[in-house]
């Protein structure tokens, strides 16, 4: 078994990063349990203690005897394990503007999706109004390369992705709305640089069924939706839960991939 460890917390929320020496607390990475969870060790030999996991995906194709692993560290990016995750080899190639890696999806096709998180920029190593956004990106070479998915122009603040099982081309995608900067880097700090200012995005839940090529909204652009899955049992049907502490489930009327 392989878990994923932080020091830090409330991720993604930008609060965390407001400190340009954030990543000083940064602590984190990977371990591993060969007792079904009795007793961890931990495995983050050239990603550093220094990594705050989020997320953490194995690719169960890979062979038993060197399990290919793919994590993702706030701050960092993406990191890949090809020896069952003793070793760990940074995979950013494709990814600009924020590392602040939070979600990573693997296909059963090979593809996989990364989701970034907005962080204050911290230009020179100081505090300001500067700000880098989130985005969503994929890979169809197992990380060596990333492509960034354009959802849309609004839609900057993305949180979770999942894809329908019975069809690989359907995926859904969840986001945030509007967010301020004293949000993003704090009040003061935003007084002291021009002042408040909101980012005007776009929430709820994308759909794409063309896998990511184009994408539609299915779901209340005005909501802070924390992530979406598929129930495997019931083709159609998705649930997703929202920041403000809503459990919505949206029925999809007709056959998979139908809206």
């Amino acid at each position: 078994m392989w878990s994923a460890w932080s020091y830090l917390h409330d991720f993604p929320r930008a609060k965390m990063m407001r400190n340009p020496n954030w990543k000083e607390n940064s602590k984190g990475g990977v371990a591993i349990s060969m007792n079904s969870g009795k007793t961890w060790t931990p495995k983050y030999t050239g990603m550093g203690f220094d990594s705050p996991t989020t997320c953490l995906v194995l690719d169960e194709d890979s062979p038993v005897d060197s399990r290919i692993l793919y994590a993702s560290v706030f701050g960092k990016g993406v990191f890949k394990s090809i020896d069952g995750g003793d070793h760990w080899v940074l995979k950013n190639n494709g990814l600009t503007g924020s590392l602040a890696a939070f979600e990573i999806t693997l296909l059963p096709n090979g593809d996989l999706y990364l989701i970034t998180s907005p962080v204050p920029h911290h230009e020179g190593g100081k505090t300001g109004r500067e700000v880098n956004m989130g985005a969503v990106y994929v890979s169809k070479d197992g990380a060596e390369t990333w492509s960034h998915v354009s959802v849309g122009d609004k839609v900057l603040y993305p949180n979770g992705l999942c894809y329908d099982p019975g069809n690989l081309q359907i995926l859904y995608l969840a986001a945030w709305a509007d967010v301020s900067l004293n949000a993003l880097v704090g009040r003061r700090v935003a007084q002291e640089n021009g002042g408040n200012a909101v980012f005007d995005l776009d929430g709820g839940i994308f759909k794409s069924v063309d896998g990511g090529q184009t994408w539609a909204q299915i779901f209340d652009e005005n909501q802070y939706v924390y992530d979406v899955t598929v129930d495997v049992r019931h083709p159609g049907r998705v649930y997703c839960n929202t920041f403000n502490r809503e459990r919505i489930e949206v029925m999809m009327k007709g056959k998979p991939g139908t809206d």
